[in-house]
C-alpha cells in the first residue's frame, strides 16, 4: 500500500504513446469518511504526466494499480513516479511489459505477467545488434605464360646474278600456326583477403532480472480471465429501501447472475448480508437485521 497526502502527485511514463492503459484504486480519507474508489484511469505517455492528485484535506492510500500492454509489441522504458519527475521521485526503475503482458502493483508487491497470466522471474535478452558489412573481394590472379611460337616457313628462291639486282622474290608463305601448348600456365597466387568490415553497433541490454541461483519452476497458469471491473461506493440507511440497498450495475446478465459483493459498516468491519439476491442489471442487498444504519457504510462489487 502506498500512502499519499493532500496534494501529493503519481506520474507516469512509457516509450511509446498510448500502449499502456493504467487503472488505480485505492482508499480517499477525509476526516472520518472513507470512500473506496477507482481513483485514475487512463493511457501512458511518451512523456512525463500526472496520473492521480490527492485532492485538498484527503489522505489516499492506494491499495492496487494495473498498467496493461494493449499492443502486440513489447513497450519498454515504464517509469512510476511520486512528486515529480527526477530520478530521486522514482518508486521504481525503468521496466518493459511484454506484449499483451501486465504489471500489477497491490498487497504483494510489484508483478509482471506475460500474454498467459505467467508470473516473469527474469528480463528478457535485448535484441542483437546488426551484422557488419562483408570487406571487400581480394584481387584477380595474374594471368598464365602464352604457349610457345610455331616455326618459321622455308625462305624464298634466290635471283640470277646480275650487275642489277633482280626484283626480290616473293615473300614465303606463313609457316603453319603452332599448335596450342597442352599445359596450361600455373594459376596466378590468390590476392590478399579484404580487411574485415566494422561490427554493427550492439543492441540496448534488456533490463536485469531478479537474482536466483535456481530458477523457479513455473506456475500453473491461470484462468482466463472474465473482463470484469471492480466498483466500490458508500451509502447511509437514507439509501435503503424497506431495510434494502440496490446496486445496479447494467451488465445484462442472465441467470445465474456473477456478481460478487462485499459490505463493510461505519467500524470498517466486513458485514454479512441477510441475503444478496442478483438480476439481470442490479443486484439487492438485504440489510434488515442490522435495523438503522449509523453513519455511512460501503461496499464494494465486482460484476
Amino acid at each position: 500500500m502506498i500512502t499519499l497526502a493532500a496534494a501529493n502527485t503519481i506520474q507516469g511514463i512509457a516509450g511509446t504513446a498510448s500502449a499502456i492503459t493504467y487503472t488505480i484504486c485505492g482508499l480517499e480519507l477525509v476526516g472520518n469518511v472513507e470512500t473506496y474508489k477507482v481513483l485514475a484511469q487512463g493511457q501512458l505517455a511518451a512523456s512525463a504526466g500526472v496520473l492521480y492528485t490527492v485532492p485538498s484535506s484527503t489522505t489516499t492510500f492506494i491499495k492496487r494499480m494495473e498498467f496493461a500492454n494493449v499492443t502486440a509489441s513489447p513497450v519498454t522504458g515504464i517509469i512510476l513516479y511520486i512528486n515529480g519527475t527526477g530520478s530521486s521521485n522514482q518508486i521504481r526503475p525503468s521496466l518493459t511489459i511484454p506484449t499483451y503482458g501486465m504489471l500489477t502493483f497491490d498487497g504483494s508487491g510489484w508483478q509482471v505477467y506475460d500474454s498467459n497470466g505467467n508470473v516473469f522471474t527474469s528480463a528478457a535478452m535485448g535484441p542483437s545488434g546488426a551484422t557488419g558489412p562483408t570487406g571487400p573481394t581480394g584481387g584477380t590472379g595474374p594471368t598464365g605464360s602464352t604457349g610457345p611460337t610455331g616455326s618459321t616457313g622455308p625462305t624464298g628462291p634466290t635471283g640470277a646474278d646480275s650487275t642489277v639486282a633482280g626484283p626480290t622474290g616473293p615473300a614465303g608463305a606463313s609457316g603453319p600456326t603452332g599448335a596450342d601448348s597442352t599445359v596450361v600456365g600455373p594459376t596466378g597466387p590468390t590476392g590478399n583477403t579484404g580487411p574485415t568490415g566494422p561490427t554493427g553497433s550492439t543492441g540496448a541490454t534488456g533490463p536485469t532480472g531478479a537474482d536466483s541461483t535456481v530458477a523457479g519452476p513455473t506456475g500453473p497458469t491461470g484462468p482466463t480471465g472474465t473482463g470484469a471491473a471492480s466498483v466500490t461506493g458508500t451509502f447511509a440507511n437514507a439509501s435503503l429501501s424497506s431495510g434494502k440497498l440496490t446496486i445496479n450495475h447494467n451488465k445484462g446478465y442472465s441467470a445465474p447472475y456473477p456478481i460478487i459483493v462485499v459490505i463493510f459498516d461505519n467500524n470498517n468491519k466486513q458485514i454479512l448480508p441477510d441475503e444478496v439476491l442478483g438480476a439481470t442489471n442490479s443486484v439487492e442487498i438485504d440489510l434488515t437485521s442490522y435495523g438503522t444504519l449509523t453513519s455511512v457504510w460501503g461496499y464494494a462489487y465486482i460484476a
